[in-house]
């Protein structure tokens, strides 16, 4: 059981960057995909706009 406490200083950061990182970074990568989903459409929106307000004219 020696081991143990001797390798837990070297295992806890490991365990505390899984447990931090991993919902982070998955829930960074949702918040940009909607994101980047949000200026797209936008974008196209803003396109077909123009295109209409050209075919009006």
């Amino acid at each position: 059981m020696g081991w143990l406490a001797s390798t837990w200083d070297q295992t806890w950061p490991n365990l505390l960057a899984n447990v931090l990182w991993v919902p982070l970074a998955w829930a960074h990568h949702v918040a940009m995909k909607r994101h980047i989903g949000r200026l797209h459409t936008q974008q196209r929106q803003h396109i077909q706009a123009l295109i209409d307000r050209k075919e009006a004219s």
